[in-house]
C-alpha cells in the first residue's frame, strides 16, 4: 500500500474511534442521570434489561476501540496491512470492509467454518488455531495442503 492509502485508513480508524468514545461517554452520563427508583417490579426488570443490553453493547465497542488502537499502532510501526499469522499482504478490499482486520480473508473464513464445526474454540491461540486448521483441513481436502496461510 502507498502512503496515501495508509493515511486514508488511519483517518477512517481515527474518526471511527472518536465516534465510539463519544457514544461511550454519552452512555455513562445517561446512566448516571437515569438513577430512578421504580416501585413496580416489572418496570425495574425492564430497566435492568435495557441497561444490561446497553452495557453489553458498550463492552463490544470497548473491545473494538482496543482493536482500532492496535491497528493504528501497526500503522505507526509500518506493519498495517499484513496478516498477523502469515505475513501476506492483506488486500485493500478486505481492509475497506474491515479496517481493523489483521488476517487475510481466506484464513478468517476458514476460522469461522472451523468454529462452526467445533474444530476450534474462541480461546485457542492464533498459532494453535492455524496448526489445527491446517491439520484438519489437509486431512479432509488434499488441496488445502498447499495453502500458505
Amino acid at each position: 500500500m502507498n502512503k496515501q492509502q495508509i493515511s486514508h485508513f488511519d483517518a477512517i480508524l481515527k474518526s471511527w474511534r472518536h465516534e465510539l468514545v463519544d457514544d461511550l461517554e454519552r452512555t455513562v452520563s445517561a446512566m448516571q442521570d437515569e438513577l430512578l427508583n421504580l416501585p413496580d417490579p416489572n418496570d425495574r426488570a425492564s430497566q435492568e434489561t435495557d441497561r444490561s443490553l446497553e452495557l453489553r453493547t458498550r463492552d463490544r465497542e470497548r473491545k473494538l476501540i482496543r482493536k482500532i488502537d492496535e491497528s493504528r499502532a501497526s500503522i505507526a510501526s509500518g506493519d498495517y496491512g499484513y496478516c498477523d499469522n502469515c505475513g501476506i499482504e492483506i488486500g485493500v478490499q478486505r481492509l475497506r470492509s474491515s479496517t481493523h482486520g489483521n488476517t487475510v480473508h481466506r484464513l478468517q473464513k476458514l476460522k469461522r467454518i472451523a468454529r462452526k464445526t467445533g474444530v476450534l474454540t474462541r480461546g485457542d491461540s492464533a498459532a494453535h488455531q492455524l496448526a489445527m486448521l491446517r491439520a484438519r483441513l489437509a486431512f479432509r481436502n488434499p488441496l488445502m495442503r498447499s495453502m500458505q496461510c
